[in-house]
């Protein structure tokens, strides 16, 4: 099918406002008194018009006041300048272009042989000057470059040449381009657009190369005729065959068992015709041609009535090709080759008596030569690429009919876009792997696509995207199946259209009844569309049903990352499991999915934090037999003071020798922070030297991320706002590498206004340290209440009294009623179990520390309440040449000394 013309025009656009805008010639003025005296009223308007256009202007120059002028004033003027202007143009000439008449016509055609270069020139305008007279054509429905323009298949002779059909596929006054086709008939003179066509038969005569160039003409929609029945043209083509082309075209068929002989023969009763099967090849009689049946395409074998060249002797049907009789045999009337034969010999008697023309004779030469180089060279260029054609009228109903069908579907998942565009997204993100993998080239980038993008997808993706993303309730069989006849839902009808379509590409047949049904019930649904805006229906694409997986899972609220699942697969081969990864990375959300998938497999877990538990090493031998799993989350602490107390790194070091002497059993499933680890010094490392027990968490997917996010924004009791897909996805792709892709996700999503920002996601500590700086100097209150909350570790809001210490630390002012006041402002940093409130991530207790040691006068007196442990852990001594991690607080030596002189007493006086 052309390719359709989305600017499509209707009649009532062509008008005179179209044709103001061509230069129109002026008549000549009147040289005489006496015919300027006949001339009618517009000269006198002009001369009227030039008079009055003088008198206003003196009176307009009279009106104007000495004094100077406003520019606005003066801008008022240009309207009667342009009333002026247009009295000038009263006078004009009326067109002078005349209408073509017959006569005119006739002048025109008689004319061409004296102006054109050549008779191909003066046949081609003389055709298109006739055409278009007899049939009423429009300039662009029959000379326009593009694909609507009149092509040499949309002409075609009838009844002995008497009549000419044309085809015009579209016009101005078309909407719905059905098309419409138009009948001239002959008539006498030199005016009759159907021209005579004489007889002519081209002999093709030559070795194998004209046999199989026959042989790639017969199964061709032309015929052996190369198409050319139309122009009253006969080919007889005369070859010596060695079966190359049928060997080429049958492992093309590519026939298989039951059936494994290729077929090539002509269509019983359809002269001209022939077809292309797999079947099982038997023996023919001799005299006999093997054809194919013309209702079942069935083999079957007819007499042949040829003078020469019938098979002599018995042949296998599957050798047919060597008798070229066989391909112009007829069941009923004296074969097709017989009457060519009689052409033949009554062309050569022809000849004989015209011995003498040297003309005729060079003539015939010349074009058998063409024709011989043609066809040989379309042989050797395009056999491979032959395909069966419908005739352009089937072709432009039935393909315009689908393209309808696909324009409703297209239409509906745009609607559905218009609605929520957002979460289609978002689905086409997270399912981005399966898409991919069926529509490589279709469905690269989802995010580039709005709803005008849609429109031009083709039908199997939008078939595909209706099916798994837009909500469409399923048809009563499923989706993929035929629906039932008294299903008449939406699902159904998609399901309907894309058997339709699939039929329509198998059998080239098309169940006009039931389009024009669905057709009906979706215009009373959703009314007519404005087609203009779709694309033409892709007739080689078929539509299958595919149910899109997408990139993760969900279970029990945790979603399975790829991260998870690399864990899960290394831990059936290695015995020691080492998961890092940066502070927020996730770390232990993967080490608690995946003992408990063990523990649900019946394995023992022995759990523990920070550190090693003693008396797990001790009770080793007893249970190491059995299966259990020893998993250690945020080895060597949070913060990472433990690093430097080489007695725990012994413990470890015995811990870890004690395991891989064990055998198979126990595991040990290890985290620990990306800066704790880097913070161990080489001559101090316990772990094994073999990289292929680590696995980096900090390889998040930006699919992966967008599911956490939702997941959180799910689950976040304190709703301030949201951010659109495409937002979420461009602040992701300036995420930090210093923290964990799930906390950053976890602070957009619960003050987006607050960290939905490319500056949080690239230096997200820092800004969170700043925005506390922000808190502290602007709202003490505020602050002041999510320190007790951190300094206490879990507050419980009904309790009667605060912890009193805490309070005279951090502020007198502070009471119960003020941190409960604060409470709501405080959701994004602390979680709420609905019994007991503390805070939300241990980074959110790093940047409040930051915050009250960069601020407050003397930050120790209200660590001096805080957990030592944790204090201890995040101050560091400032030393130039050995870097603390980005986490800790460097002092000065002298403020160093101070904290642990603080931290030291407090110790002390709890001991």
């Amino acid at each position: 099918m052309p390719p359709k013309n989305n600017k499509r025009n209707c009649r009532h656009h062509e008008g005179k406002g179209s044709r103001s805008k061509r230069s129109r010639p002026e008549r000549s003025a009147p040289s005489t008194d006496d015919q300027a005296s006949q001339e009618p009223g517009p000269s006198r308007s002009r001369e009227c018009a030039i008079a009055i256009e003088s008198e206003d202007v003196a009176t307009v120059n009279q009106s104007l006041p000495p004094t100077p002028v406003p520019a606005l004033a003066i801008q008022s003027v240009v309207p009667l300048q342009e009333v002026l202007e247009g009295m000038r143009r009263i006078g004009r000439s009326a067109d002078a272009r005349l209408p073509i008449t017959l006569e005119l016509l006739k002048q025109l055609v008689e004319t061409l042989p004296g102006i054109c270069h050549d008779t191909y020139e003066t046949k081609l305008f003389r055709a298109a000057y006739l055409l278009a007279f007899f049939g009423f054509l429009r300039i662009g429905e029959f000379a326009l470059s593009t694909g609507n323009g009149l092509q040499v298949t949309d002409v075609q002779f009838q009844a002995n040449y008497s009549k000419l059909l044309v085809l015009i596929k579209s016009s101005k006054t078309d909407q719905d381009r059905k098309g419409v086709s138009l009948v001239i008939d002959r008539i006498e003179g030199i005016l009759c657009p159907v021209a005579e066509v004489p007889e002519v038969t081209v002999w093709c005569v030559g070795s194998s190369i004209i046999k199989n160039a026959m042989m790639a003409s017969v199964c061709r929609p032309g015929g052996s005729n190369l198409g050319l029945d139309r122009l009253n043209m006969n080919i007889w083509w005369q070859g010596y065959s060695d079966g190359v082309e049928w060997r080429e075209r049958a492992q093309k068929k590519q026939c298989r068992e039951p059936i494994p002989d290729f077929m090539c023969a002509a269509i019983e009763n359809q002269p001209g015709r022939f077809g292309e099967i797999c079947t099982i090849a038997g023996l023919s009689t001799a005299g006999f041609c093997a054809v194919l049946d013309e209702d079942t395409y069935n083999l079957n074998y007819i007499k042949c009535v040829a003078a020469s060249g019938c098979p002599a002797t018995a042949y296998r049907s599957s050798e047919v090709y060597r008798y070229e009789a066989c391909y112009r045999s007829e069941t009923s009337t004296p074969s097709t080759y017989t009457v060519i034969q009689n052409k033949l010999n009554t062309t050569r008697m022809h000849i004989a008596e015209q011995v003498g023309s040297f003309n005729a004779v060079t003539f015939i030469i010349y074009i058998c030569f063409i024709l011989v180089f043609l066809v040989i060279f379309i042989f050797w260029t395009k056999r491979k690429l032959f395909k069966h054609r419908e005739s352009s009228e089937n072709l432009f109903g039935n393909g315009n009919r689908i393209s309808l069908l696909g324009n409703y579907m297209t239409s509906r998942l745009v609607a559905f876009c218009h609605a929520d565009l957002d979460s289609l997204r978002y689905k086409m993100v997270t399912h981005s792997e399966s898409l991919k993998h069926h529509f490589k080239e279709t469905l690269c980038d989802p995010m580039v696509y709005n709803e005008d993008d849609l429109k031009k997808f083709d039908l199997d993706v939008v078939y595909i995207l209706l099916t798994n993303f837009c909500d469409i309730p399923c048809p009563d069989n499923g989706w993929g199946n035929m629906p039932g006849d008294e299903d008449l839902s939406l699902g159904a009808d998609i399901e309907r259209v894309r058997i339709l379509v699939n039929e329509y590409l198998d059998n080239k047949t098309l169940n006009v009844d039931e389009v024009n049904q669905i057709l009906g019930r979706w215009e009373n649904f959703f009314g007519v569309i404005n087609q203009d805006d779709y694309i033409e229906f892709c007739p080689e694409k078929k539509i299958i049903y595919v149910k899109v997986k997408p990139n993760n899972v969900i279970e029990n609220g945790v979603l399975v990352t790829q991260d998870i699942a690399n864990i899960l697969e290394k831990m059936k081969s290695k015995k020691v499991v080492i998961c890092r990864g940066a502070i927020g990375c996730g770390k232990t959300t993967a080490l608690e999915y995946v003992t408990k998938k063990y523990r649900e497999d019946g394995w023992t877990i022995e759990w523990m934090d920070v550190s090693l538990d003693e008396s797990c090493i001790e009770r080793l031998p007893i249970h190491g037999i059995e299966k259990t799993v020893i998993c250690i989350d945020n080895l060597f602490g949070v913060f990472g003071c433990q690093v430097f107390v080489n007695d725990l790194f012994n413990k470890f070091k015995r811990f870890m020798r004690k395991i891989v002497n064990r055998g198979k059993q126990p595991m040990v499933l290890l985290g620990i922070h990306q800066h704790v680890f880097e913070d161990i010094s080489p001559e101090n490392n316990p772990f094994p030297k073999d990289e292929s027990l680590f696995i980096d968490l900090n390889k998040i997917s930006q699919s992966e991320a967008l599911q956490i996010y939702k997941l959180q924004q799910k689950n976040n009791k304190s709703k301030q706002g949201d951010i659109s897909v495409e937002d979420f996805l461009r602040l992701i792709e300036q995420r930090s590498s210093d923290v964990g892709t799930p906390f950053q996700t976890l602070m957009i999503s619960a003050a987006p206004g607050v960290f939905g920002n490319k500056w949080f996601c690239s230096q997200p500590f820092q800004t969170l340290t700043e925005h506390f700086n922000g808190l502290y100097n602007t709202e003490r209150e505020l602050f002041c209440s999510l320190f007790y909350i951190m300094c206490v570790t879990i507050f419980n809001p009904r309790a009667d009294e605060l912890d009193m210490d805490v309070v005279n630390a951090i502020s007198t002012s502070l009471n119960r009623n003020t941190i409960a006041y604060y409470l709501s402002q405080l959701a994004p940093y602390t979680h709420d179990d609905g019994n007991v409130i503390e805070i939300k991530h241990d980074l959110i207790t790093i940047a409040l520390i930051h915050a009250l040691i960069r601020k407050s006068e003397n930050p120790w007196k209200v660590l001096k309440v805080y957990d030592n442990t944790r204090t201890l852990e995040i101050v560091r001594p400032d030393d130039p040449y050995a870097r603390p991690h980005k986490f800790a607080v460097p002092l000065r030596r002298e403020m160093f000394a101070k904290a642990l002189s603080v931290l030291e007493e407090k110790t002390f006086y709890e001991n």
